[in-house]
């Protein structure tokens, strides 16, 4: 067979940039005339427009010389994975598996934006509430809160202006709701759907989290809507060296495509590959931008996957832990990673290159066993309070 190498024909290496087309409804608007021009960023202009007014963010003075006027404009984005607070990823697996496990009612509630712009304390002013309604705040995990008595349980695990909440009570998860809204405005958003970007769906009992838009909309940044899938994402007979291929033109287009990492979330399918390509984010060739293509490729071909939290009877701790000794060709540090179930959901995983060279294959296997342990205390000290609830 000839190729077309060996025929001397070559195709130039042309890097896919994001489209910049504006198209109402499916992207931000650049400016209020645009945003005007659909019914939901209107509707979302008013309902924000209004929180401003109940919360007394400001007070219409006269104007006077010596005052300096500063304007103010708005800002139109699409909330995927706000930025704010961080959320530990397996506080909201263990929460979810607790919740499915034991029948309990999960709720969500969104609090409007004015909430942010018009207290300096924000976060303050709600744990200052949840305080002074007897929730304790945990120890391993700042954003969750939790309330308990003799009879009753609620959680309330807080990211920014979202908040998932969840106990054994339906109606008491009402009442908490209806007076968490006396206090701040809040938008009640019912059954938990949609948290941090991720969309959970509900079969019967069990809950599946995906991020098929997440997934698209990376697609369509990189103008891979239409290829060909890969049914794996990276080849396993070869490992990338930082040496391989030619630096790329513009190094922008490889480290924009950082958002596969959020991805890991609900795809421990792709985290090995994601860790060892982020590695090369300071200087990115061309073989790792085919790479990074091949993991698109092999998304856009397993959209709907995710993971799966399911009702478990036994709630129990398992952790398994593997390394690669001197796996990587350019420094020979090992690979190692771990994954935690608890029941049979999978609530942890990591994988991730040693920060030292391990002398042995024990040392390196040792070290994945020290942070697999480190990771199961963590949990254990989530679980052990959940468990305590009940």
């Amino acid at each position: 067979m000839i190729t077309r190498g060996k025929a001397g024909v070559f195709k130039p290496k042309v890097y896919a940039r994001h489209s910049t087309e504006y198209n109402p409804g499916s992207t931000e608007p650049k400016n209020v005339t645009e945003a005007l021009m659909n019914a939901d960023w209107r509707e979302a202009m008013e309902e924000e427009f209004k929180a401003l007014v109940k919360n007394k963010t400001w007070k219409l003075v006269p104007p006077s010389p010596s005052y300096n006027i500063v304007g103010n404009k708005w800002v139109f984005k699409v909330k995927h994975n706000s930025d704010g607070p961080v959320i530990k990823p397996s506080t909201p697996r263990i929460i979810l598996t607790f919740a499915v496990s034991k029948g309990w009612n999960i709720r969500q509630v969104d609090i409007n934006n004015a909430f942010l712009n018009g207290e300096l304390e924000e976060y303050d002013k709600l744990k200052t509430t949840l305080v002074s309604w007897k929730f304790k705040q945990s120890r391993a995990d700042t954003s969750l809160f939790y309330f308990k008595n003799e009879t009753h349980i609620i959680f309330a695990l807080i990211y920014v202006d979202d908040i998932v909440i969840t106990g054994n009570d339906k109606e008491l998860l009402q009442r908490f709701i209806d007076e968490l809204n006396k206090k701040f405005v809040l938008k009640d958003m019912g059954q938990l759907h949609h948290f941090l970007g991720i969309e959970m769906c509900w079969h019967e009992s069990s809950i599946h989290l995906t991020q098929p838009r997440y997934i698209a909309e990376l697609l369509k940044k990189f103008e891979l809507q239409n290829v060909k899938p890969f049914p794996t994402p990276v080849i396993t007979n070869k490992t990338i060296s930082k040496t391989d291929g030619e630096a790329m033109q513009d190094p922008s287009i490889y480290r924009s495509a950082v958002g596969l990492q959020y991805l890991s979330h609900t795809r421990p399918d792709i985290t090995f590959t994601v860790n060892k390509l982020s590695q090369f984010l300071q200087s990115p060739t061309s073989t790792h931008w085919q790479a990074l293509k091949r993991v698109l490729r092999y998304l856009k071909g397993t959209m709907n996957q995710g993971l799966w939290i399911q009702n478990n009877d036994n709630l129990t701790l398992n952790g398994y832990s593997d390394a690669h000794w001197a796996s990587c060709p350019d420094d020979r540090r090992s690979t190692i990673g771990y994954c935690i179930y608890l029941g049979d959901n999978l609530i942890a995983w990591s994988s991730k290159k040693q920060h030292v060279v391990a002398r042995s294959s024990t040392g390196s296997e040792y070290r994945a066993l020290a942070s697999a342990a480190s990771e199961i205390a963590w949990i254990q000290s989530r679980v052990s309070c959940l468990n305590k609830t009940h």
